[in-house]
């Protein structure tokens, strides 16, 4: 829950929720960056110093912090995109849930009509559109696309529904997704 959909549950104006939450987020990425940088220096000058063990079980520590660190300024980076994006008028902040008939509806579309060739039977194979195939490797069960070879969804799961087929195969949010598909 971001913090545009807190302020409607608050009934806070989306517009100071969203400059609040900037005023949070500003320092604390300058700080996490300060903090990344102390980091990857201790990770460096433990590289120069092999031999020193007290700077090798630092660096270990360090490298773990790290990735944690990294992927957290990453999401701290979107959401202040996000607001600022909302707060310049570029972008409508609008988190409309679906309905279950909506999302229901747009997982039942034919999965052949998204992919560029259909198979001739319900048991035929289709060529994967995550990989180059030579001899098609996948198929379809359920209107949910499973590939042979190796594939898999960036969800997890072992195949790919028609929302996610379009939010990976075409870089589309969720919501672009499912309206998509409408």
């Amino acid at each position: 829950m971001n913090a545009l959909d807190i302020a409607r549950r608050l009934d806070v104006p989306e517009r100071w929720a969203a400059i609040a939450r900037l005023r949070y987020l500003r320092p604390l990425i300058v700080r996490s960056e300060k903090d990344l940088a102390a980091l990857r220096l201790t990770i460096e000058e433990a590289r120069q110093a092999p031999e020193d063990i007290n700077r090798a079980f630092l660096a270990l520590m360090a490298l773990a912090q790290q990735d944690k660190l990294a992927r957290k300024l990453i999401t701290y980076h979107h959401e202040c995109r996000r607001l600022e994006d909302f707060l310049a008028g570029r972008q409508v902040a609008e988190t409309r849930e679906f309905t279950r008939e909506q999302l229901d509806a747009a997982r039942a579309v034919p999965m052949e009509t998204l992919l560029a060739q259909s198979p001739s039977h319900p048991n035929a194979l289709v060529c994967c559109p995550f990989h180059e195939d030579r001899r098609p490797s996948a198929s379809i069960k359920h209107n949910v696309l499973i590939c042979f070879a190796g594939c898999r969804p960036k969800t997890g799961g072992k195949g790919w529904d028609t929302i996610a087929l379009l939010m990976e195969r075409d870089g589309l949010s969720f919501v672009e997704a499912v309206r998509t598909l409408l």
